[in-house]
């Protein structure tokens, strides 16, 4: 009796430990080994360096903690590796000898892709296995994932974190993907199916359809329906129909990984490609240009050509229409040619160079424009709205460097530019040249509606180390003429010119713009110097009083038509009687001819009141 209760009290002890092993499981050694040694066979190496069990109950379930697979050919850093990962396999489907995944569970897995090396013995073994080598997985799951892109050849790297992802890759249906994740402090996002992942793995033609939305470069999602097709290392996607935002897309994509740097062919017919500006709270246009280096170096990582056909394309605040786009990189040196284009209603033409040597960043620009409105352009790219007309440019420029600060600073080549039928906005050019007889003006004065029209306004500049110079500069118009020279200073974005305003005496005048009216004017020059933004603009005194005489022989040919321009209404509008033309002009003869035997200081003195008397100020 004794010995049956024993036997019973051990049989139901196996019973516990069966029931046990079944739902806890058993350490799960051997298994994990017989799985490295397969691995090994394709090519990886794979290393479990925390706990390891193997539970039976409900399914066949396998975990391991600190998981890492590499590359046998280069084992220096891993391909993949996970806090967790965690197997269920059918036990039923197991044991009628057919392998069926039912989860695969990843747990803050780290994965990396590296590109810029020469293809190992698993890569070309792994080619041509297909659907053979494929397991059906019902559910994959990632949590809080990282995908790390680098490139070992120019030491560049990129990634994606805080990924969850969740897909079935059955054996037989559809395969379907959803993911998320974080990069550069955007969220992306993705959602794609496919007819048969079978079909993928052997290489035939797929259709499929996805959507992709990429916040911090498309400010709209992405939404198409192609054709997929990856063989002999080239994945193809053939037939895109689909939107962008509220436009169409049309087109093709391929990518030959076959070589040591991926080539990429695109070929896109868009209604509207808008990439995203830049986020709030960037640096204002005013702001000192970065010295933080660009990364050229990705025109470095892979070569391709890729044509675009817009009916519009956004780029942050800049806008062109009825655009043809091609861009073609090899070997680090960009070429994007704008062969048609329309910028704010006129045509544009013209080609971006820029060749990332390892040993230095060089770049090159050529553009022509013309009939584009000034006033949209100038108001989008750089805040600035006090210029309207429309623009005609030649733009020849080239520069080298790897910063923004340092690609300015080296700047150099020619710009002609040439206004027609505009004007500037907010100023008054006569009020103006009263208001410079008495005070310096700080920044551009705000006149409300008032404007000065004009018929042309040209300049030719010659660009060396950012500093764009120019001794041409006119400005023709119905009551105003205007020429000078001077710098445009873009490294420090400041401004140094010295122009000779010069007004007409009246409308009848207009006819100096193809006749013979003489403008009338001192020859006093107006410096305008300081910030672009808001720079100071007052008269050049010393000019006029350095000579005197020339001043009074122009006074003399104006008589009195310049006073009364100067002062249009009756009385003067100050409340004071102004002096007669003709007593000022008395005046100033006498004070240059020095009587009284008066010194040249002197001389200067009275020539500076009597030009206030001249302004009423």
């Amino acid at each position: 009796m004794k010995l049956i209760k024993i036997a019973g009290l051990g049989l139901a002890g196996l019973v516990v430990l069966a029931i046990l092993v079944l739902v806890f499981g058993l350490p799960a050694g051997p298994l994990i080994g017989y799985v490295a040694d397969e691995a090994e066979k394709a090519g990886f190496q794979l290393r479990v360096a925390g706990p390891s069990s193997l539970s039976l109950w409900p399914s066949l379930n396998i975990t391991a903690d600190d998981v890492h697979l590499a590359d046998a050919a280069d084992n220096s850093e891993d391909v993949l590796a996970a806090k967790r990962l965690r197997i269920s396999i059918s036990l039923l489907d197991l044991l009628t000898g057919t392998v069926r995944v039912n989860e695969v569970k990843l747990s803050h897995p780290v994965v990396r892709v590296i590109s810029g090396r020469k293809a190992g013995a698993r890569t070309r073994a792994a080619q041509g296995e297909g659907a053979k080598g494929m397991v059906a997985v019902d559910q994959l799951v990632v949590e809080d994932g990282t995908l790390i892109l680098r490139d070992v050849r120019e030491n560049l790297s990129g990634q994606i974190d805080a990924i969850k992802l969740t897909a079935a890759l059955p054996a037989q249906g559809a395969l379907d993907v959803q993911a998320e994740g974080n990069a550069g402090g955007h969220k992306l996002q993705f959602s794609g199916r496919a007819n048969s992942a079978s079909q993928i793995a052997d290489g035939r033609p797929t259709p499929v359809e996805f959507k992709l939305e990429l916040p911090g470069v498309l400010t709209a999602p992405l939404s198409v329906t192609a054709t997929l097709k990856a063989a002999d290392q080239i994945i193809t996607v053939d037939g895109i129909r689909g939107t962008l935002g509220s436009g169409r897309v049309n087109g093709s994509v391929s990518v030959d990984t076959a070589g040591q740097r991926p080539n990429v062919n695109a070929g896109l017919v868009v209604d509207r490609l808008e990439f995203a500006a830049p986020p709030p709270g960037s640096a204002p246009r005013d702001a000192p240009w970065s010295d933080k280096p660009i990364e050229f170096a990705i025109l470095r990582v892979f070569n391709g050509m890729v044509k675009i056909s817009a009916r519009e394309v956004v780029l942050g605040s800049i806008r062109l229409a009825s655009t043809d786009i091609e861009s073609q990189l090899q070997s680090g040196l960009l070429s994007v040619a704008v062969s048609r284009g329309e910028l704010y209603g006129g045509p544009v033409q013209g080609k971006l160079v820029i060749d990332a040597d390892p040993r230095g960043p060089r770049q090159a620009a050529t553009f022509d424009f013309s009939n584009v409105n000034a006033l949209q352009l100038l108001r989008e790219v750089a805040s600035f709205d006090h210029l309207e007309g429309r623009l005609r440019a030649k733009l020849d420029v080239s520069a080298s460097g790897a910063s923004p600060y340092a690609i300015v600073s080296s700047l150099g080549g020619t710009a002609d530019l040439s206004f027609e039928d505009g004007a500037l906005r907010d100023v008054n050019i006569p009020a103006m040249v009263r208001a410079l007889s008495s005070q310096t003006l700080q920044g551009w004065q705000n006149q409300g509606t008032e404007k000065t029209e004009f018929g042309t306004l040209t300049a030719s500049f010659k660009l060396e180390n950012g500093q764009a110079t120019t001794d041409d500069l006119r400005l023709t118009g119905p009551l105003v003429r205007m020429t000078g020279k001077g710098t445009v200073n873009l490294v420090a974005q400041t401004l140094d010119f010295r122009v000779d305003p010069k007004v007409v005496l009246s409308l009848q005048g207009q006819q100096g713009q193809g006749g013979s009216s003489d403008p009338a004017g001192l020859g006093v020059p107006v410096v305008i110097r300081g910030p672009w933004a808001q720079p100071q603009i007052y008269p050049d005194i010393a000019g006029i009083l350095d000579n005197p005489q020339a001043a009074f022989d122009k006074l003399k040919t104006l008589g009195g038509g310049l006073f009364g321009l100067l002062d249009p209404q009756p009385g003067g509008g100050g409340g004071g009687k102004k002096p007669k033309a003709d007593e000022i002009i008395k005046s100033l003869d006498q004070a240059i001819k020095g009587e009284g035997g008066r010194s040249r200081a002197d001389t200067k003195s009275q020539v500076r009141d009597v030009l206030k008397d001249l302004f009423g100020r």
